[in-house]
C-alpha cells in the first residue's frame, strides 16, 4: 500500500480514512507514512489476509457475463463490484475514476481502471439512480483487489423496483460454466508460448504476478484475455 497521495492531504493533518468518510475525526501523527501505521494496517484489509479460496464464489448476490456482481443491501440499494477473476486480469490498477451519464432516474454508470499501460473502460450495462462511489478506492486503488467481495465494490446505489434492475443478471448456477471458461482461457494464455517468464515475480499472496499479467504474455495476448473475458478493450491513457 502506497503512501499517503498528495491529492488527498488536509491542511488540518486529517488522516486518509478521514477524508474517505470512514473515520470522523483521526490528525495523522506519522506524516502520512500509511504503509507502517498501525491503525491504517488494522482498518486495511490486506492486513493479516488468509489465503483467499480460488474456489469461493458468493452465491448471495447475481452477476454479469463480463464479471460485474450486483449484491442487493437494502430493499431500495445495492452494490456493485468486480469478480475476483476481473480485479486479477486487471491488476495494478493505479485509479479508478466512475462517471454517469442520463437522468437522475436512469443513469447508466461508466467504470474505468487506470493502468500503467493504459486504461480500460468498463460498462456493467444496467441502469441506476443515485449513487456513490465507495470511498476505499480513494485510499487504495487496489482495495478491489485485496477484498474483492465485500469492502472492496465499487459503488452503491438506489432503485426503485429490483426486478428491472437484476434483469439480464444471472445467478452462480448460471454464472459457473461461463466462468469456468473464462478462467481456462487465462490458463490456456498462461501456458502458451507468449508466457516467456514462468519464474515471473508474483504477489506476496502467492496470486498473480505482481506486475500483472501483462509483462508476462504480452500485450496482444492481454487484449486479447480482456475482450473476451471483461468485453472491453486496452485503450491508449495516462494512469492517473
Amino acid at each position: 500500500m502506497a503512501e499517503r497521495d498528495a491529492r488527498f492531504s488536509d491542511p488540518d493533518g486529517q488522516c486518509v480514512w478521514v477524508s474517505a468518510g470512514l473515520l470522523s475525526h483521526h490528525v495523522c501523527d506519522r506524516d502520512f507514512d500509511c504503509d507502517h501505521c498501525p491503525l491504517h494496517l488494522a482498518l486495511s484489509p490486506v492486513a493479516g489476509r488468509k489465503e483467499p479460496d480460488r474456489s469461493f464464489w458468493p452465491k448471495d448476490r447475481l452477476y454479469s457475463d463480463r464479471h460485474f456482481w450486483l449484491k442487493q443491501e437494502s430493499p431500495r440499494s445495492a452494490r456493485l463490484g468486480l469478480t475476483e477473476m476481473a480485479v486479477q486480469l486487471l491488476h495494478p490498477v493505479s485509479s479508478w475514476s466512475i462517471d454517469g451519464a442520463g437522468s437522475p432516474r436512469n443513469t447508466e454508470v461508466r467504470i474505468t481502471a487506470h493502468l500503467s499501460c493504459g486504461q480500460v473502460v468498463l460498462a456493467p450495462r444496467c441502469l441506476v439512480q443515485a449513487w456513490k462511489e465507495n470511498p476505499c478506492l480513494k485510499i487504495d486503488a487496489l482495495w478491489p483487489a485485496a477484498d474483492p467481495w465485500l469492502s472492496g465494490y465499487l459503488l452503491e446505489f438506489e432503485f426503485s423496483d429490483w426486478r428491472t434492475v437484476r434483469d439480464g443478471w444471472m445467478e452462480l448456477p448460471q454464472a459457473a460454466p461461463l466462468f469456468a471458461h473464462h478462467r481456462e482461457l487465462v490458463h490456456r494464455t498462461l501456458q502458451s508460448g507468449t508466457a516467456r517468464l514462468p519464474a515471473y515475480p508474483v504477489a506476496a499472496d502467492g496470486g498473480l504476478p505482481a506486475s500483472g499479467l501483462l509483462p508476462v504474455v504480452g500485450r496482444s495476448a492481454y487484449g486479447g484475455l480482456l475482450t473476451s473475458i471483461l468485453g472491453c478493450a486496452l485503450e491508449a491513457g495516462a494512469a492517473t
